[in-house]
């Protein structure tokens, strides 16, 4: 008898409804500067591959690992934007992070609910 199933929900049970890139340069607009998508797709994915994997724990993490989050965004914005302030890579990742949350932003894979209501 199956106890419990656990997911990683992003990229498993949903996944966002646009490239990073995309969503970054969204973003980048808001906060008055014109960021290539393409650019930031490379770079997201560049500095993704070198930040430190996120240890396994067995609750909520804390702060939902905004510190490291914002390792990465800054990882990213040296790639594109390495002239930028500090206050102007806050207001980026301030930006960036709220937007994430955002309704919209992710969207559920479409087999997902009739795989849960079997399991």
């Amino acid at each position: 008898m199956i106890k419990a199933i656990f997911f990683d929900a992003a990229g498993t049970l949903f996944g966002l409804t646009k490239t990073v890139g995309d969503h970054y340069a969204y973003v980048s607009s808001q906060v008055g500067l014109d960021l290539d998508r393409q650019d930031l797709e490379r770079a997201f994915h560049t500095a993704w591959r070198q930040m430190p994997q996120r240890p396994a724990i067995d609750g909520p993490s804390e702060n939902d690992d905004k510190v490291w989050w914002r390792e990465l965004v800054d990882l990213v914005l040296d790639q594109v934007a390495p002239s930028l302030t500090a206050l102007d890579r806050d207001n980026f990742f301030e930006i960036a992070y709220e937007h994430f949350a955002e309704a919209g932003v992710w969207k559920l894979y479409p087999e997902v609910r009739e795989v849960l209501e079997k399991l």
